[in-house]
C-alpha cells in the first residue's frame, strides 16, 4: 500500500514538474511547449550570446523581447489553427520548398549546419516539417481572409520589393572587408591567459578604439589572429567563411563603419571594424516567384489591421494561460 501511495505521489509530482518545465502556454486546452518557443528562439539566442559575452542586462532584455514575441505569435497561430482545422491542408512539396528556403537563407545553404540546429534543439526533421506546415497554413489563411481589401498596386509592390530586397538576397554570396583584433581565451603555455582576463582586455581595447585609438596599431600590438602584422586586415572575405552567429552579427546587426565587439566564440574574443559590406545578388522583381511573394506580403500587410482585430476578438473569448 505504501509503495502504491509513493508511486502515486511520485507520479503526481512528476506530472507537475513536467507541466512546469515543458509548457509555455495553453490555448483552449492546447499546449504550446517551451521546446517550440526555444527552437524558434535558438538562432537569435546564438547571435546574442556572440554579441554579448557577459550576457548582462542588454542581453537579457533583448532575449526576453524575442522570447515574448515568439510566444505571442505561437498563441496567435494556435488560435488561428483552431479556426481553420479541417478546412485546409498544405501539400508536402510546398513545405519542402519552404524548408529549402530556410536552409538557403538562414544557414547559408549548409544542410549540415541546419541538421546540427535540429539536433541541438531536440527536433526531428519531421517535427520541424510540421512546424513549417502550420506556419504556411497560418500565412495562407491570413492572405485569404478579408476579401474587401484592395489588391496591391504596382507602386506598392515595387516599394515592398525595395524594402525587402536586401533580406531576399543570396546570403552565400555576401562578402565583407574588415579589420580584426582576436584574443585567444586560453594559452596552454601561459596559465595567466584565462577567458575572464582576455574578455576584460578585449573590453578595454574596445573602449580605447571607441576613444579614437588607431585600429591598425592596436591590432599589431594585441591581436593573436592572422594578418595581425597588417593591422588585422581581411579583404573580400566570404560570409560562408564565418560562423553563422558571426555572419549574422556582422551582416544583419551591423553596417559599414561600425566597431563591433567583443564577439565571443569558443576560441576567444574578437573586435571587428567593418570597412565595407558587399551584399549578395537579389533576384529581380521581374522574377515570377519574387513578384508573387511581394504581392502576398503587401496583401498581408494591408490585411494586418483587420487580422489583428480578429485575433483580438478570438483572444477575448479564448482560454489562454501563459506559463513563461
Amino acid at each position: 500500500m505504501r509503495i502504491l501511495l509513493f508511486l502515486s505521489l511520485f507520479s503526481t509530482l512528476a506530472a507537475k514538474e513536467f507541466e512546469i518545465t515543458s509548457i509555455a502556454a495553453k490555448v483552449n486546452g492546447h499546449a504550446i511547449t517551451k521546446k517550440e518557443v526555444e527552437s524558434l528562439l535558438a538562432p537569435r539566442r546564438e547571435v546574442l550570446q556572440t554579441m554579448y559575452p557577459r550576457q548582462g542586462e542588454v542581453y537579457q532584455r533583448r532575449l526576453k523581447e524575442f522570447r515574448d514575441n515568439i510566444l505571442e505569435q505561437l498563441i496567435n497561430n494556435e488560435l488561428l489553427l483552431s479556426e481553420v482545422e479541417g478546412r485546409a491542408s498544405i501539400p508536402d512539396h510546398v513545405v519542402e520548398q519552404e524548408i529549402a528556403r530556410i536552409v538557403r537563407e538562414d544557414y547559408d545553404g549548409k544542410e549540415k549546419e541546419f541538421n546540427a540546429f535540429l539536433r541541438e534543439n531536440g527536433l526531428t526533421r519531421r517535427g520541424f516539417r510540421e512546424q513549417q506546415r502550420e506556419q504556411i497554413l497560418v500565412q495562407a489563411y491570413r492572405s485569404q481572409q478579408f476579401s474587401d481589401i484592395a489588391p496591391p498596386t504596382e507602386s506598392e509592390i515595387k516599394a515592398k520589393y525595395n524594402e525587402r530586397k536586401i533580406a531576399m538576397r543570396d546570403r552565400t554570396k555576401d562578402t565583407i572587408d574588415f579589420q580584426k583584433i582576436f584574443l585567444v581565451s586560453r594559452d596552454r603555455l601561459d596559465p595567466n591567459v584565462t577567458p575572464e582576463r582576455q574578455l576584460a582586455l578585449a573590453e578595454k581595447i574596445f573602449l580605447e578604439l571607441k576613444g579614437g585609438a588607431d585600429f591598425t596599431e592596436m591590432a599589431k600590438k594585441h591581436s593573436d589572429g592572422a594578418f595581425a602584422d597588417k593591422g588585422g586586415l581581411w579583404e573580400n572575405t566570404p560570409r560562408t567563411d564565418l560562423s553563422l552567429s558571426f555572419g549574422d552579427a556582422l551582416f544583419e546587426e551591423s553596417k559599414a563603419g561600425d566597431l563591433v565587439g567583443p564577439l565571443k566564440d569558443p576560441a576567444g574574443f574578437t573586435i571587428v571594424k567593418i570597412l565595407k559590406i558587399n551584399y549578395g545578388p537579389t533576384p529581380p522583381l521581374s522574377n515570377k516567384d519574387v513578384r508573387e511573394r511581394m504581392k502576398k506580403e503587401v496583401d498581408i500587410e494591408k490585411r494586418t489591421e483587420k487580422y489583428d482585430a480578429w485575433i483580438k476578438s478570438l483572444k477575448a473569448h479564448a482560454m489562454i494561460e501563459r506559463k513563461m
